[in-house]
Parts: C-alpha cells; sequence; structure tokens
C-alpha cells in the first residue's frame, strides 16, 4: 500500500471516529432502550462539513437525526497533506447503542 493511501485510510479511520465521538444519545431514546445504526453521507473540507444526508436510516427517526448531528458537531483531524483544499465525500456509519453511550 503506498504512503498516501496509508494515509487516506488512516484519515478516514479518524473522521469516523470524530463522528462517533460526537454522538449525542437523545434521552429519549434511552429511556425506550433505541438503539440503532445509520449510514451517513457527508461531504468534508478541510475541517469544514455540507450535505450531511441519511444513505441508510436506521429506521428510527430520533436515531437518524442524533446520526445527522453526530456529523454536524465532530471535531475533525487536519487532514493529510494531500487532501487539504479537496472537497472530500464520506460515509459513515454511526451507531447509537446503549453499550456504547453508558
Amino acid at each position: 500500500m503506498s504512503a498516501q493511501l496509508r494515509a487516506l485510510a488512516n484519515y478516514q479511520s479518524q473522521v469516523h471516529a470524530a463522528v462517533q465521538a460526537a454522538v449525542y444519545y437523545p434521552p429519549a431514546a434511552v429511556t425506550m432502550h433505541f438503539s440503532g445504526k445509520a449510514l451517513v453521507e457527508f461531504h468534508l473540507l478541510d475541517i469544514h462539513v455540507s450535505g450531511a444526508r441519511i444513505i441508510t436510516s436506521s429506521g428510527l427517526g430520533m436515531i437518524d437525526n442524533a446520526a445527522l448531528q453526530a456529523v454536524q458537531n465532530a471535531q475533525y483531524p487536519t487532514p493529510p497533506e494531500s487532501l487539504r483544499g479537496k472537497d472530500q465525500t464520506f460515509r459513515v456509519l454511526v451507531e447509537l447503542s446503549l453499550t456504547h453511550n453508558d
């Protein structure tokens, strides 16, 4: 694997971790023991996110909304030099579960 591909794979992992770290579990979902996963697609230009949308719904509106909010609220890492100034599209599976958010 080339150094550029390794850098991209590492950055993708950091982006996913940033989104997951920003998940806010809605109190109503906790009360009702709701959990789920939503696949969110979004654009990232350096550390600025835009165009977030649900690709695959969790089936629960409050979980999907929380996934979109996590994408908006995430603190994204600075991209590697080769990606700076370039609009990148990411797809992240955002998981909300009681075991991950205790």
